[in-house]
């Protein structure tokens, strides 16, 4: 009997689909089992835990391992910095504000010296002073990008 496409007129005939689903049950239903038209349940399969291949200790010491290092180049970052930028001194305590504050002092300062010294050239180069073929490279030429 297709259940879709007949007409339901009477209880006989509602009886008749009922148990020609239990007959039929619907076995897409995934973890279910089907017996006599009774579903039950099945049981799910535990998965089996995997084995660590290190200890606890092991893998802490693994982190406080990779910690280190991770703070030894942060370090010697900040140190090269601390070089590139002439406030600053290798021998004095610094916090990181303050080499943040200080290099940013530096590159404004850069910035603008490059302005200047691209404006004499230009200057220069009106007044016929210097070779018209003068030419400041792109890589030279520095712009301070404003924050929004």
């Amino acid at each position: 009997m297709n259940i879709q496409k007949e007409k339901i007129t009477d209880a006989t005939d509602l009886q008749q689909i009922h148990l020609e689903f239990q007959r039929k049950p619907n076995t897409s239903l995934k973890g279910n089992n089907y017996d006599n038209g009774k579903v039950t349940k099945t049981e799910k399969k535990v998965r089996a835990k995997k084995d660590r291949k290190l200890s606890e200790d092991e893998v802490r010491m693994n982190h406080l391992s990779s910690e280190k290092k991770r703070r030894e180049n942060v370090r010697l970052t900040y140190d090269d910095l601390v070089k590139a930028v002439p406030d600053l001194r290798l021998s004095e305590n610094r916090s990181e504000l303050i080499i943040y504050q200080k290099t940013m002092n530096y590159l404004n300062w850069l910035y603008k010296k490059n302005s200047r010294l691209r404006m004499e050239i230009t200057e220069r180069k009106r007044r016929n002073d210097l070779v018209e073929e003068l030419h400041v490279s792109e890589e030279l030429v520095w712009e301070l990008k404003q924050g929004k």
